[in-house]
């Protein structure tokens, strides 16, 4: 049970993971008491699973038990017990408790120095959990010794040339660089940065993270022209370390970046910050299509495709070559001697040989930090030169000329707005037809998913109206005033909105500049990466649909916990087919179709429905759906007869939505999770990049579940309109809001009209 459950932990199903855990636990309790060393090792894997999920709360007792058992089983000096003190103390330092991690820090230093003796591996590791916990509290001149002694130990252990010294070096060279010593940090990371090429690879998240220290060294001064060199160059290695599946290694993850997230994000505002909009977009682009490819399970054989990389600019072009010329030399020099040193028999008879490598090899080492220096000089000078300024300007026109072309020939006003998010920055670029353009505005990143948080609350207890719209324009005015002017100025009418983060759980729909809400002004579109290739494809001139739907109660087996959910009944769904759907000539629907409801609505007739010859225009699905954080193997999708299908079996069996112009889910459920490390939305976008994957031109789902008479309501009128009239699906909905919106009923609270979201082809 434990293997099965770290192997789904490793693939981050995590889902998966924890109630195999749990039995696990709960055998070692039964079968050996709840004081055995096993027992022990269970609780520190459940713990271990509930911190990378960000779950604090739930990790902390279990690791104090786990600590508790081996002090009293091995005694308070044994090596299990100095694990036990280390894992209880990352969990309080990832927390910032650090006057709690210090002395357990401290506790299992000590055990590993008594058992081991100073100049151990591990205690070179208690050393280093020690330095970093000093580093983030500030104090420098503590942990400078510490990080000089983990170096010297493993220098002497392990070798200059081991990826632990590489770590080691990367180390000292931030602490020197958080303390303004660039010149002391910047021949540390060139040694670290010899040493991964030559032992990691230019495809491994270890070069990559080194290499975004080293960019970020250049960027603490003011040196923006190589800091973005060399952060493209770590990400273009983040985008190849998919296929080699290798991870990073955590304490180098502690160094400084704390994910791969944090890697795109950091080079996209130098980017922005550089007014290169084009090239932040494609880097924004590549972290949507990692996010996506975590969550959606992709394999190696996925990854492979993915295989988009940022591109040098002409100014770049001859110093790209000349660092992946050095890089590619070095590591050949490397591993033809590791080829020969491995070979005992052929190191006697070719002594001479071995010695000529190892010339070769310093000379290649010496040569690539020759080179960096080389590169170093030429962007520098690159940035103080005005004609560099002037290509730049050319090159953002340039780059941007697809997408303004694009915006062009969609028309209907369609605008593109790419929200970034920082700690305490969110970025907005807004793309029209003839002008491209960044701003922003500053709150903390926790203040911002506060303000997301709050909103939806107030929205979905219908209560509070006034904190509502205080709330509602106090985000207006961060994401959408920044860039208002602008988009009056070029008569934006659509808003094709590229959204991160959790910025994904806001319904913008009901942002209010104090007069309207932005649905009233503009139509809006979430984007997705599938959308890219079939954004201007024409919708089909007469709609056929599929109708299912779930109206009964129903109780089901969560995937992964296994454990029992109820559902409560829709009891207007029946009601919204039939409005919607006319399978007789004399029925009242909108549309022509048939309807497959409740024990009907099963995944082989939606299999059967989706292969048929004439398949439908539209699928509309009218069934609780829950989208949640993690991977797509949790959340899933109600059928009749207590049945599920989840995200993950439709993607592993390759359901057919070729030809559907629109999927349409009802009542789907996102629900945004404060306390959850993994959620950030990326659920909403992934289901969004999944159903147009399998075929699907657009996708229009809820941010929360109306279960009432105004869903379908609200759905005749979107089809109506859109049917009648043979308005954009965009713009059917936007009339469909607005129409609620002005009613005066109860219906024109946001509650019932915000959630809906149209994701893909808008037309």
């Amino acid at each position: 049970l434990n293997n099965l459950a770290r192997l789904y932990e490793t693939q981050g199903h995590y889902a998966q993971a924890e109630p195999l855990y749990q039995r696990a636990l709960a055998i070692h309790e039964e079968v050996f008491g709840p004081k055995h060393a096993l027992t022990a090792t269970s609780l520190n894997n459940l713990a271990f699973l509930y911190q990378t999920q960000g779950h604090y709360a739930q990790a902390e007792p279990l690791y104090q038990r786990a600590l508790a058992i081996y002090e009293e089983v091995f005694g308070p000096k044994h090596t299990s017990t100095a694990t036990s003190l280390n894992n209880l103390a990352s969990l309080f330092a990832i927390q910032s408790h650090y006057a709690q991690a210090e002395p357990l820090f401290q506790r299992a230093l000590a055990i590993h120095e008594e058992v081991f003796g100073p100049k151990h591996k591990s205690t070179a590791t208690s050393l280093n959990n020690l330095a970093v916990l000093y580093q983030f509290q500030g104090h420098y001149a503590q942990a400078e010794p510490l990080f000089q002694r983990v170096l010297a130990i493993r220098e002497k252990i392990l070798g200059p040339k081991h990826a632990d010294t590489a770590t080691s070096l990367n180390n000292l060279a931030v602490l020197y660089q958080f303390q303004g010593h660039y010149a002391k940090a910047e021949p540390l990371y060139q040694r670290a940065l010899v040493i991964v090429e030559l032992v990691s690879g230019n495809n491994h998240p270890d070069t990559a993270n080194i290499l975004l220290n080293y960019a970020w060294l250049h960027y603490a001064q003011n040196q923006i022209t190589p800091a973005i060199f060399y952060g493209k160059q770590a990400i273009n290695t983040l985008q190849a370390s998919r296929e080699s599946n290798q991870k990073l290694n955590e304490e180098l993850r502690k160094s400084f970046l704390d994910s791969k997230e944090s890697a795109y994000r950091m080079v996209a505002d130098w980017l922005l910050e550089a007014g290169r909009l084009a090239e932040a977009e494609q880097v924004l682009a590549m972290l949507k299509e990692d996010e996506q490819f975590q969550y959606l399970r992709r394999n190696q054989a996925s990854a492979k495709k993915l295989d988009t990389r940022t591109q040098c600019t002409s100014w770049e072009e001859k110093h790209c070559q000349r660092y992946q010329q050095l890089s590619t030399e070095l590591r050949e020099a490397g591993k033809t001697l590791q080829d020969l040193a491995k070979d005992k028999s052929a190191q006697a008879e070719e002594k001479a040989r071995l010695d000529d490598l190892n010339q070769q090899l310093k000379i290649r080492n010496a040569a690539f930090n020759q080179g960096l220096t080389e590169i170093n000089s030429a962007l520098n000078a690159l940035q103080a030169d005005p004609e560099y300024k002037i290509h730049l300007e050319k090159d953002v026109l340039q780059r941007s000329n697809r997408l303004r072309r694009s915006l062009k020939e969609l028309g209907n006003g369609a605008v593109t707005l790419h929200y970034l998010l920082l700690e305490n920055t969110v970025k907005i670029i807004l793309t029209a037809p003839d002008k491209q353009l960044t701003r922003s505005s500053d709150i903390k990143l926790t203040a911002l998913r506060r303000k997301v948080g709050l909103m939806r609350q107030a929205i979905l207890r219908q209560q509070e109206q006034a904190n509502l719209m205080a709330l509602s324009q106090e985000l207006y005015q961060l994401l959408i005033a920044p860039v208002a002017d602008e988009l009056a100025a070029v008569e934006a009418k659509t808003l094709m909105v590229s959204l991160d983060g959790i910025l994904r759980y806001l319904p913008f729909a009901a942002l209010h500049d104090g007069e309207h809400f932005l649905i009233e002004r503009f139509a809006l579109n979430l984007q997705t990466l599938a959308a890219k290739t079939d954004l201007q494809d024409p919708p089909q001139p007469n709609w056929r649909i599929s109708g299912f739907g779930v109206s009964r109660a129903a109780e089901v087996m969560e995937p992964g916990t296994l454990r029992s959910i109820r559902f409560d009944a829709l009891p207007f769904v029946q009601n919204e087919l039939k409005a919607i759907i006319r399978q007789h000539p004399n029925d009242q629907g909108i549309l022509p179709g048939e309807i497959y409801l409740d024990d009907a609505f099963s995944k082989q007739q939606l299999t059967k429905t989706l292969t048929q010859s004439g398949s439908s225009a539209v699928f509309h699905i009218g069934s609780h759906f829950e989208l949640r954080p993690g991977d797509n193997s949790r959340s899933f999708l109600l059928l009749g007869q207590n049945a599920i299908l989840t995200m993950a079996d439709a993607f592993d069996e390759n359901l057919d939505f070729s030809g559907a112009d629109l999927v349409t889910l009802s009542a789907c459920d996102t629900a945004m999770g404060a306390d959850n490390a993994l959620s950030n939305g990326a659920e909403i976008e992934s289901f969004g990049v999944l159903v147009q994957e399998l075929g699907a031109k657009s996708v229009l789902a809820t941010l929360w579940p109306v279960i009432d008479e105004s869903t379908s309501v609200f759905m005749q009128s979107f089809y109506q309109l859109r049917e009648q009239k043979k308005l954009t699906k965009a713009e059917a909905l936007r009339q469909a809001q607005r129409s609620m919106i002005n009613s005066g009923t109860n219906f024109a609270q946001p509650y019932y009209w915000a959630p809906f979201v149209l994701m893909g082809n808008w037309l």
